[in-house]
């Protein structure tokens, strides 16, 4: 939950360097209300595979209200001292049912199958555009192609959303519906029709959380918003229903916990889930790894200390395909400066979990993505501008090893990779695509433990072109 407000500028100053149209000089700042003001003249230019380093960092501490800073931190839902009031905070237009109804008496359970499609057919993915040409915040969103070849061409399609800088964007099972958090905690919904056109559902659903981040549910019929605060601040998992039109319904709190961030299935096997949280339900604070089991009343199965510290804050994770190994990113930098931030692994057990390995050093690994054929791990590094290979052989001790950077084509290393999205099936299958501040970096997993670098797609000069969070269809 590094806060990222600094680097997203800095990045700014990298965008306008590399820009026709735009100039920046090491003395832009931000006025507080996330504008960006830049100054008449000079530039910063940054050749492609330097390492700008890492600007100082200022945290402001979120409001629980929902209208907290936009560039708090890469987590909106950092704990905050404020004790939290459902009524202090946009309800619902439905009213959320008791925390103590269970799931299978919340109406249909799947009234609109979303099946997914073709293995093979254009994709669309879907990235925000965060700031303005002036570096004032901007609420776009724009949508592009992606070909059977891989190929990746912009589309006239724009809307706007609650503004998201960086992180991912989540898709319904068949591709129509997309959410998002935003960084004012709450849910941008969208639908793709027929003819590709984006509707707007609801541009900032709001209701009994903060959300920092959103999984979509295996079925496609709900998904499940993360908010990162303290228990008392409202911290947990809740449910909210997606109507056949994606119409958001909040079902409530779920699954009460502390600076809960992190959230996966396992493949084939929606009963259990892993999570990576503080503490969550009744478990032992400090260990941050938990094993549920996943129903109308979910129930906590094991937890486990997976750093042997209290030092970490998690940033990403990840499950292996064959559902064996979590690990989970941390990025703190402020609970103990001369900690490495590292990635850990933990064994899932048939009825427990058991801390594995530790990776370090991995400068903030903002995000783990697992190859579709289960021989490796990508970890995305923002401040690091890298993204290292981390194989994976389940009958090696240690399972895991780091094996560095893939071979970077002529762009060089990442600028300030922002967030990554990747294809798990069809012909592009083990593609991965990455945002920076240059555009979108395309990668692909070979299914031999490697990864290539398949190059740049810019989106256009100037910042307003510098993509944030990202998403495809599935």
């Amino acid at each position: 939950m590094r806060a990222k407000t600094a680097w997203v500028l800095f990045g700014l100053l990298v965008a306008a360097g590399c820009g026709n149209d735009s100039t920046a000089g090491k003395d832009a700042f931000d006025d507080g209300n996330g504008d960006l003001h830049l100054p008449d003249s000079g530039t910063v230019d940054i050749e492609p595979g330097s390492d700008p380093g890492r600007p100082d960092v200022g945290i402001d501490a979120p409001d629980p209200s929902g209208d907290a800073p936009a560039d708090v931190g890469e987590d909106p839902g950092t704990p905050s001292d404020a004790a939290w009031d459902p009524g202090d905070v946009e309800e619902s237009p439905d009213a959320p049912p008791s925390q103590d109804t269970p799931m299978s008496d919340l109406g249909d359970p799947n009234p609109c199958p979303r099946l997914p499609g073709p293995d093979d057919d254009v994709r669309k993915v879907v990235v925000s555009l965060p700031y303005n040409a002036g570096g004032s915040k901007s609420d776009r969103f724009t949508v592009l192609d992606l070909a059977l070849d891989g190929t990746l061409t912009a589309t006239d399609t724009t809307f706007d959303l609650g503004r998201r800088h960086m992180g991912g964007i989540v898709f319904s099972p068949d591709g129509r519906l997309g959410v998002v958090a935003t960084d004012a905690g709450k849910l941008g919904i969208f639908r793709f029709e027929d003819d590709g056109s984006v509707t707007v559902v609801d541009p900032g659903f709001g209701g009994t959380f903060y959300a920092s981040e959103v999984v979509m549910d295996p079925s496609g019929e709900r998904v499940w918003v993360l908010n990162a605060q303290w228990r008392e601040n409202g911290g947990g998992i809740y449910a909210v229903r997606l109507g056949c039109d994606g119409t958001p319904v909040n079902e409530g709190l779920r699954v009460p916990g502390k600076m809960v961030s992190r959230l996966l299935f396992r493949q084939g096997d929606p009963s259990r889930v892993l999570a990576g949280a503080v503490d969550i339900l009744d478990s032992e604070a400090g260990r941050e790894a938990h094993l549920l089991s996943w129903g109308a009343q979910p129930t906590r199965t094991a937890s486990v200390d997976a750093f042997g510290d209290d030092h970490a804050m998690l940033a990403s994770a990840a499950l292996t395909r064959d559902g064996r190994f979590l690990l989970l990113g941390d990025n703190q930098e402020f609970s103990n400066p001369d900690l490495p931030n590292r990635v850990a692994v933990v064994e899932v057990l048939a009825d427990g979990l058991e801390a594995r390995q530790i990776l370090t050093p991995i400068e903030d690994p903002i995000a783990l993505l697992t190859s579709p054929y289960d021989d490796a791990v990508l970890a995305v590094s923002g401040y690091g501008n890298n993204a290292f290979v981390i194989r994976y052989d389940p009958q090696a001790q240690p399972p895991f090893a780091n094996h560095g950077a893939p071979a970077w084509a002529d762009m060089g290393k990442p600028q300030l990779p922002g967030g990554a999205a990747q294809v798990d099936r069809g012909s592009l299958k083990g593609l991965v695509l990455m945002t920076e501040v240059r555009g979108i970096r395309m990668l692909r997993f070979e299914g031999d433990g490697t990864v290539t670098d398949l190059g740049l797609t810019s989106l256009g000069d100037g910042i307003e072109a510098m993509p944030g969070a990202i998403g495809v269809q599935p």
